[in-house]
This record gives C-alpha cells, sequence and structure tokens, in this order.
C-alpha cells in the first residue's frame, strides 16, 4: 500500500533496542467499499502485517451493502492464516445481536462498533444485548473514538459500570473524547485506547496520562500501516519514559493475555511517567 519498506530499518534499530516485542497491531480493516476511499485488499494487509512481523486483528471497513458478507470474509482470512485474528463489525439496525452471534459461533473474537459510519450513539437501546454479550463472554468491543464521534463519553462510562467484563477498546487514542475519559479511568479498569492515530501529541499525551495498562497498539490500516506506526509509538513511548516491559505490554503483550488491561505482560503496569 506504501512505501513502508523505507520504514523497516527504523523499526529493526528499535527492537534492537528493546527486548523482545510480540507485535500485535490491533486494528486493521479491509475492504473495497468504504466511502472514505482509502481501501486495503486481505492480501494487503497481510502484507503490511508480515513486513513489521505482527499479528492482526481485522475486521471490514464501511459497507454500505451490509456486513454479512465482509465478516464471513474476515472470518476466513482468520482461518486461513493465523496471523490475523477477527471482529465481527455490527450495525444496530441491521439485527446486530443476531450478527454476533453467528460470527462468534464461526469464530471471531469479539465485536467492532462505528458509531461515526452507522450513525448511532452508544447508549443506543438496540445494543443493550450486544453489551451483555460482551460482558457474559468478556469479550473486546472496538469502538471508533476518534474525531467527528458524537460525544459519548458518559456512555462509554456507563457501559463499562454496567458491563464490567466486556473490554471496551476506544480507537484512536479516544480522540474524540480523550479529556472526558482519561481523569476517571482508574475507575474503569475495563476501558482501553489504541494507538491507531495519526498525530504523534496526542499519542504521547496517551502515554503520559494513562496508565500503559489501558494501552493497546494499532496501525488503522489502510489509513497508516503496522511499520509506520510502531516506529512513531515505540519513539513516543521512550521519550514519555515508559519502561520496557510497560512497552512490552502495549505493543502486543496485554494483546495476548486472556484479560487485557489487566496486566500479564508488564511490571508497575498503572504506573505512569515520573511517577
Amino acid at each position: 500500500m506504501y512505501a513502508e519498506e523505507l520504514l523497516a530499518p527504523w523499526l529493526a534499530v528499535l527492537r534492537d533496542r528493546l527486548p523482545p516485542l510480540d507485535l500485535v497491531d490491533m486494528h486493521v480493516h479491509v475492504g473495497l467499499a468504504d466511502p472514505a476511499g482509502l481501501l486495503a485488499t486481505e492480501d494487503e494487509a497481510l502484507t503490511s502485517l508480515r513486513l513489521a512481523d505482527a499479528h492482526g486483528v481485522v475486521f471490514p471497513l464501511k459497507e454500505p451493502g451490509g456486513y454479512r458478507e465482509p465478516n464471513d470474509r474476515v472470518l476466513d482470512l482468520a482461518r486461513s492464516d493465523g496471523r490475523v485474528t477477527a471482529l465481527a463489525r455490527l450495525d444496530p439496525a441491521d439485527d446486530a445481536l443476531g450478527e454476533a452471534l453467528r460470527c462468534l459461533d464461526a469464530g471471531a473474537a469479539g465485536i467492532k462498533l462505528h458509531p461515526r459510519g452507522e450513525d448511532f450513539a452508544l447508549d443506543d437501546r438496540r445494543l443493550d444485548d450486544v453489551f451483555a454479550l460482551a460482558d457474559e463472554r468478556r469479550l473486546p468491543v472496538m469502538i471508533h473514538a476518534g474525531q467527528g464521534v458524537p460525544e459519548m463519553a458518559d456512555h462509554v462510562h456507563r457501559r463499562s459500570r454496567d458491563h464490567p467484563q466486556a473490554r471496551l477498546i476506544l480507537a484512536h487514542c479516544g480522540a474524540g473524547m480523550f479529556d472526558g475519559i482519561w481523569p476517571g479511568i482508574d475507575d474503569h479498569p475495563n476501558v482501553l485506547f489504541d494507538t491507531s492515530w495519526w498525530n504523534p501529541a496526542t499519542i504521547g499525551a496517551l502515554f503520559r496520562l494513562v496508565p500503559p495498562s489501558h494501552i493497546l497498539f494499532g496501525s488503522d490500516i489502510p489509513f497508516a500501516t503496522p511499520t509506520q506506526q510502531a516506529v512513531q509509538a515505540l519513539r513516543l513511548a521512550l521519550q514519555v519514559g515508559l519502561t520496557d516491559r510497560q512497552i512490552q505490554g502495549i505493543m502486543g503483550g496485554q494483546a495476548r493475555c486472556s484479560s487485557p488491561g489487566r496486566t500479564c505482560s508488564t511490571s508497575d503496569p498503572h504506573r505512569r511517567p515520573g511517577r
């Protein structure tokens, strides 16, 4: 997709500087119908993941025709290539619970919600059963939370309290609601952020203000690549003073845990830099 091979040596230098990294990219799209115009085939996504030596968590881009077939495609991809795990993208207007159950039975590991893309609020009652299911099965729920989302910090807090075993991952550093979320993050252990954002200042603020146990690496293919975003995230993590173990957790260790965000791979996971 990009000339990302030119960045590979920078990532190699950072890997040499740190203990071994088990890189897991929590935010990988595939699809060829998104109105935004940035698209990615399955082969393009896999090529980018291989270049970064990363595992990917994959879900569909926006699909105006609905998500049953696109979800099947990412499920097929996960079955055919052990480098990826599938999340099911849901539309509250199209039998969200039924589609979630169908995809989970077929091997999906969690759920993707895009309030902006499907024009809904996170407190939409049509999602009550979906969040209850995520709570019952301790599922990750990846939530688009970049610029342009409706104000939903209160909705995140309410869903977090009502469904404490679900793991709510705010994509794009939660940039669209960050100031409403991070000050109370210690009271919401099941709310996490991914790093899939273009602005280094925002990622740096995330690393500086939020406990590392609440942060997961993500790139946002096709809007960025794992190599590009790993270079940026690793450099910022070192600059703000995160420990090697905390960096290992953010970049993949916590995603590999049975309970992401509850830290099986980092020491002093809740310590913010300078504390």
